[in-house]
């Protein structure tokens, strides 16, 4: 008999407005099925993310393809031909560029197709369905704006954001903000709200070497600690105990602070989510500023009124209870491959 063979697609780039979300989310999907005994295969455009715990593990042991820039749309068929997947997984709607290749080749083939996507509320998840019938199923990861977690229809399934396991140090907040500065958008960005701020302020930033010295190497008014990026349980955890971060736009990073219950703040870059399409459940915790002329009157003054316990978010208590969210994200797709 055929093993089941599930092939992810996924990009990355690293460049001036780093984007690595859908990259990141295949890697913690197929880390647990791999452990099953799984034979998953990643096809991915782009570059590779630096060899943290959780790229190193899925690199190791899965079969990784790569197509690089500019390849003809026959290079998709060949992938196709080569790896025989059982299904593909769409690691976001393939409205454009290579994900959009790659789904029209997959589908004049027969092969059948699941696409993992964020969840901006049950009408824009019908706008999906709708518009991509040749993809069979819909894994949807964010936070529910009405009921809980679970199935909302025969083929989708909403699941919370993939965040690691939760531990004991998840419950007080600790840090006063965290800023997740990946980019130089949101580390000048974060630089600029430090200049503002005065002690007893202490902040956390999560930064990457080449812009760590953008922090270290200039003088604030308040003590701040510069850690490298962190594993998958200590960035839970940073998120956790943190009365507020600071990141970008992106819709991952956004969900997954909300998730634990953490507003954010973030500089509006190229890839983000722009204000207006920030779904309404999530909101009234977000404030996203134009970088090029930020309201620092008002950044100021949402950062001084920090509440000094969790917020009371709609989702937070079911969270809470869920001890492995990607356990949840997981179900929902073997039952996907198995519809």
């Amino acid at each position: 008999m055929k093993p089941f063979r599930p092939l992810f697609v996924s990009y990355a780039s690293m460049d001036e407005f780093p984007m690595i979300g859908v990259y990141k989310r295949c890697l913690r999907l197929m880390r647990p099925l791999m452990a099953l005994g799984v034979e998953a295969t990643l096809l991915h455009f782009g570059e590779r993310l630096p060899l943290d715990a959780l790229v190193r593990t899925v690199l190791k042991r899965a079969d990784v393809r790569q197509i690089g820039l500019g390849a003809p749309p026959t290079a998709f068929f060949d992938v196709l031909r080569e790896v025989q997947p059982s299904i593909v997984v769409l690691g976001e709607t393939p409205v454009r560029g290579y994900l959009a290749t790659l789904h029209r080749a997959a589908a004049s083939m027969g092969i059948r197709q699941i696409c993992i996507e964020n969840y901006y509320g049950h009408s824009h998840s019908r706008v999906h369905m709708d518009r991509w019938p040749d993809i069979s199923g819909w894994l949807f990861l964010g936070l529910p704006d009405t009921g809980s977690w679970g199935w909302m229809g025969r083929r989708v399934c909403l699941a919370p954001p993939l965040l690691a396991r939760r531990a004991a140090l998840d419950s007080k907040p600790a840090a006063d903000l965290t800023i997740l500065a990946y980019d130089a958008h949101v580390a000048r960005f974060g630089y600029d709200l430090l200049r503002r701020l005065s002690p007893p302020l202490v902040p956390t930033i999560v930064t990457t070497k080449p812009l760590q010295g953008l922090f270290g190497g200039q003088r604030t008014r308040i003590r701040q600690a510069v850690l490298p990026l962190p594993s998958e349980t200590a960035y839970r955890q940073l998120l956790s105990r943190s009365r507020l971060v600071v990141c970008k736009n992106g819709f991952q990073q956004m969900a997954e602070s909300l998730s634990v219950g953490t507003p954010v703040i973030c500089p509006s870059v190229y890839g983000g989510v722009p204000p207006e399409l920030v779904p309404p459940h999530m909101a009234p915790y977000i404030r996203i500023s134009d970088p090029t002329a930020p309201d620092w009157r008002r950044i100021i003054s949402t950062v001084r009124s920090l509440p000094f316990h969790r917020v009371d978010m709609p989702w937070l208590k079911e969270f809470a209870e869920i001890r492995q969210p990607i356990d949840v994200a997981l179900r929902g797709l073997l039952r996907l491959f198995a519809t």
